[in-house]
């Protein structure tokens, strides 16, 4: 392992130095599979975004204006790439079935042993599993802030977001996860020390949903034998203290022999950092068109709607589509189907207007706007 800083290597890649994307690769791709592990839980996929990740940071890295946070900016790059690959693919993976533990724990034994024998690698593969049923954010969240102990502005800019926001994120996800964490522990180890919890769950098959999950974790908040074996257990820490993935031997070579092949797209900000898509934004603006174009719409049906449901007056009947013009220099604002007044009276039956626009009995104008109808002479005195 390179005992240079992060700095040194950025500088050292983007002088033509040979070894020095590979020290780079040596020293975070780990945990950077770790995190590609656990949000799509297959290697595959995981070994695709590592290699991605590195392809991308190959041909980015002198965008990036800080070269100490160069861990924040590889696991941004990893943000960009699950995220892609989750619009790509939209489609959930379906989590592995959790084997049960419960029998492992002694019924007598006491708070420490209980708290040694549940920190064994039975749990930790529990608590990652249950993990897993978070959604992906949650998930990243959890990845970045416990596993791999980003904060602050490492943190924000790893998820693409300001700092105030990922205090938000980061409390939020504790809460969830705490929730969700601590049902799946309890209802696994604690059934010995609570009947009523053995009740609960009497036909329980050992897989969780979402059912079962407010069900314990509503019991927890009413029973205090629940609540403290929840709060021995600390599903945090138990989270943080799981085994990595191992990260595959052949991955090496593989994502140094892709860095050859040149890099892929990426927007960043002005410190380097990858920037969300714009596809959000304009998806808001097109659909803030089809609103609009909808609501046209649904006016002119319901204008038209209107119309038709009026007749027209008994003068204008014969009149194919054309209002009739009155003598007294009408200037065709008004409604077509208002009904004429008293005073008023119409064109008769098969006589020429004396109206510059028209072109005789039947014959429509030759101009439709109103600026025309307005211009248009009356009749002579």
């Amino acid at each position: 392992m390179s005992t240079r800083s992060d700095a040194q290597l950025v500088e050292a890649h983007l002088g033509g130095g040979p070894s020095a994307l590979g020290d780079i690769y040596d020293r975070y791709a780990p945990g950077l599979y770790d995190v590609a592990m656990a949000m799509t839980r297959s290697p595959h996929d995981a070994a695709d975004l590592v290699q991605d990740t590195f392809v991308l940071a190959a041909g980015r890295l002198g965008q990036l204006r800080d070269p100490t946070r160069l861990k924040a900016w590889l696991y941004a790059v990893l943000r960009h790439e699950v995220y892609r690959r989750t619009r790509r693919q939209r489609r959930e993976r379906p989590a592995e079935a959790v084997p049960e533990v419960a029998d492992a724990v002694d019924p007598g034994a006491g708070e420490d042993r209980l708290v040694d024998e549940l920190a064994g690698a039975e749990l930790a593969v529990l608590v990652r599993d249950a993990a897993s049923g978070l959604d992906e954010r949650d998930r990243l969240v959890l990845e970045l802030s416990v596993r791999q102990q980003l904060d602050g502005a490492d943190l924000a800019d790893a998820l693409g977001v300001s700092a105030q926001q990922s205090y938000t994120l980061v409390h939020r996800m504790r809460q969830r996860f705490e929730r969700s964490v601590g049902a799946v522990v309890v209802a696994r180890a604690g059934r010995r020390d609570c009947p009523e919890l053995a009740e609960l769950l009497a036909r329980w098959d050992g897989t969780f949903d979402v059912l079962v999950r407010k069900r314990v974790s509503r019991h927890i908040e009413d029973c205090d034998t629940c609540h403290r074996t929840r709060r021995r257990l600390a599903p945090l820490g138990l989270f943080q203290a799981a085994p990595a993935f191992a990260l595959p031997v052949t991955l090496r070579e593989r994502v140094l022999g892709a860095v050859q092949a040149g890099s892929g797209e990426l927007r960043v900000d002005g410190d380097g950092f990858p920037r969300p898509p714009r596809r959000r934004r304009h998806l808001v603006a097109v659909l803030a068109a089809l609103a609009v174009l909808l609501a046209s719409g649904t006016a002119a049906s319901l204008a038209m709607a209107r119309r038709e449901a009026v007749p027209p007056p008994p003068d204008e009947v014969e009149v194919a589509g054309r209002q009739a013009t009155s003598p007294s220099g009408s200037s065709g604002t008004g409604p077509a189907v208002a009904p004429p007044a008293p005073t008023t009276s119409t064109t008769p039956r098969g006589a020429t207007a004396p109206s510059a626009t028209s072109g005789g009995p039947g014959v429509p104008p030759t101009s439709s706007s109103p600026a025309a109808d307005a211009a248009a002479p009356g009749p002579s005195a």
